[in-house]
């Protein structure tokens, strides 16, 4: 797992079959959705946090080949994601389809008290490195360790 770096951009067939094809307990899921959008969007999301134990930043994070090859499984069409899909934290359904699949992972937001001992940790780390990158990938890992859906990018560096 490559934690605090992108999703790799290229994939070959097996590596999509691997990790990419959907399950027949994930397809249920997905097939509750209504819209082709919201089916192909919720999957996506799904397949990339069972990767990342993460959410995409933005719709571009997720290569075109993987949005594909889901896409291929819900009948749906790559433009549904890039462009019907509803992004963002004032959206609906995006909001909720993160909370099922925090759930069906047993994670959880990020909480202030989880912001204090994410603290208390790093002032532990510096004092033996100031390796950002190493820092970055540990804390990926205390977050995954702790079932925590890591804060973004940004708020990581800031914290």
């Amino acid at each position: 797992m490559r934690r605090g770096k992108p999703l790799k951009r290229n994939w070959n067939q097996n590596e999509l079959d691997e990790h990419f094809s959907l399950l027949p307990n994930e397809n249920h899921l997905v097939l509750s959705k209504k819209t082709s959008a919201n089916r192909l969007g919720f999957a996506v999301l799904l397949k990339y946090f069972q990767q990342e134990a993460q959410f995409p930043n933005k719709k571009q994070d997720v290569p075109k080949e993987v949005v594909q090859h889901v896409a291929d499984q819900v009948d749906a069409s790559v433009e549904d994601f890039f462009d019907n899909y509803g992004w963002g934290g004032k959206e609906r359904s995006y909001t909720e389809h993160r909370k099922a699949i925090r759930n069906l992972f047993g994670f959880r937001e990020l909480t202030a008290n989880d912001k204090h001992l994410f603290a208390e940790w790093l002032g532990e780390q510096v004092q033996f490195t100031h390796d950002t990158d190493y820092l970055k990938n540990q804390a990926y890992s205390f977050f995954r360790t702790w079932k925590v859906e890591p804060p973004s990018l940004g708020s990581l560096k800031r914290m």
